[in-house]
């Protein structure tokens, strides 16, 4: 029948430092899941108006399917 996966709650939170270029989003965004190289990610506070309403969560979309962040997860600052 196959495996069936999703079926636990999104565990990992990613969350943004304050950072002094920039007045964005911080603290925890959203919650994310990866499983067999399929990423679901839920943004707190925007619906479908992600880079209107989150840019920061947003921008970390970006370094993440540009290979710049291993995860959304990752502390670490924006590629800028």
């Amino acid at each position: 029948m196959g495996c069936r996966d999703f079926r636990s709650p999104l565990m990992g939170s990613f969350m943004f430092r304050r950072m002094r270029i920039c007045r964005l989003g911080r603290g925890v965004m959203g919650r994310t899941r990866t499983e067999r190289g399929l990423t679901f990610v839920e943004v707190a506070l925007c619906g479908h108006m992600v880079p209107q309403y989150q840019p920061s969560a947003a921008f970390r979309h970006l370094e993440f399917l540009l290979g710049r962040v291993d995860s959304l997860e990752s502390q670490e600052p924006f590629t800028i």
